[in-house]
C-alpha cells in the first residue's frame, strides 16, 4: 500500500530522551541528538547526525504503518556481538500536527539473549519524544 502524501518528505528534529527507568532510578531527560526520517511512496529511511554528517540507521529494515493522521515507523533486527545474540527494536510513533510538523515518540528496546537475566545489559531501552519539522531541500 502507498503512504499518504501528507507523510512524504524529510523530517528532522532533536528528541529528548532517557533510559527506561527502573524502580530504583528516576528518568533524567537529555537531548538524544538529531534524527532525520525520509518517507517516500513506499520507503522509509532513518538517519542520525554523527561526526558532522547524517548516517543511515539499519538500512532497508524500516517499515511504516499509517492510519489517517498517525503512523508507526519500525525496525526489528537481530545480530551477534561479543555478548552473543541480540534482538533490537526501534520504533517511532508519529502524528501530524500540521503540514510542517510531526509529534514523535521514539522507543528503542534491546534484548541480549545470551546474557544472564540479572545482568543490567541483558535488556535495556531508551524512550524519547519531541517534534520533527519538514526539511526543505534536504539532501542525504
Amino acid at each position: 500500500p502507498s503512504i499518504p502524501i501528507e507523510f512524504h518528505g524529510t523530517w528532522e528534529g532533536t528528541l529528548q530522551s532517557t533510559s527506561l527507568p527502573s524502580a530504583e532510578v528516576k528518568p533524567e531527560w537529555t537531548d538524544s541528538g538529531r534524527i532525520r526520517i525520509v518517507i517516500s511512496k513506499a520507503d522509509v529511511k532513518v538517519f542520525t547526525w554523527n561526526d558532522e554528517k547524517w548516517r543511515q540507521i539499519k538500512p532497508k529494515t524500516f517499515g511504516i504503518t499509517v492510519f489517517d493522521t498517525n503512523a508507526v515507523i519500525s525496525s526489528i533486527t537481530s545480530g551477534r556481538d561479543n555478548d552473543g545474540v541480540w534482538v533490537e527494536t526501534w520504533s517511532f510513533a508519529v502524528s501530524i500536527i500540521d503540514s510542517q510538523r510531526l509529534h514523535a515518540l521514539f522507543q528503542r528496546q534491546v534484548n541480549n539473549k545470551d546474557l544472564r537475566r540479572d545482568d543490567p545489559d541483558a535488556t535495556w531501552g531508551i524512550v524519547a519524544f519531541g517534534k520533527l519539522e519538514r526539511a526543505s531541500g534536504a539532501d542525504v
